[in-house]
C-alpha cells in the first residue's frame, strides 16, 4: 500500500513511499517543514484493494506542521483545541 505526504501550501503530493518505512516518512517530514515551516503536511495512504470500489482518493492518517517555537511536530485535535507534538 502506498504511503505519501501532501502539501496543502503547494496543493500537490511532495513524496510517495511504496510501503510503509516511518523512519524514511519522519525524516521527509522534518526536512521539508524545515524548509517550508509555514506547510501543512498530510500523511496519506491508498485504500486497500477491498475498499477502491467503496472510496475515492487517499485516507488521511496524520497531520504535521511546525509549532509556535519553529519546531516540526504532528498535529493532534482535541475538541476545539489544536495541541502540537514534536517530533523527535
Amino acid at each position: 500500500m502506498k504511503h505519501l505526504l501532501f502539501s496543502q501550501d503547494k496543493d500537490m503530493p511532495i513524496q510517495w513511499f511504496d510501503k510503509f518505512d516511518a523512519a524514511e516518512i519522519k525524516g521527509a517530514i522534518i526536512k521539508h517543514l524545515t524548509e517550508n515551516p509555514a506547510d501543512v503536511l498530510e500523511h496519506c495512504k491508498e485504500y486497500s484493494k477491498e475498499n477502491i470500489k467503496k472510496y475515492y482518493g487517499h485516507e488521511i492518517i496524520n497531520f504535521y506542521k511546525c509549532n509556535s517555537g519553529g519546531v516540526p511536530s504532528k498535529v493532534i485535535l482535541k475538541g476545539n483545541k489544536e495541541l502540537t507534538k514534536p517530533l523527535s
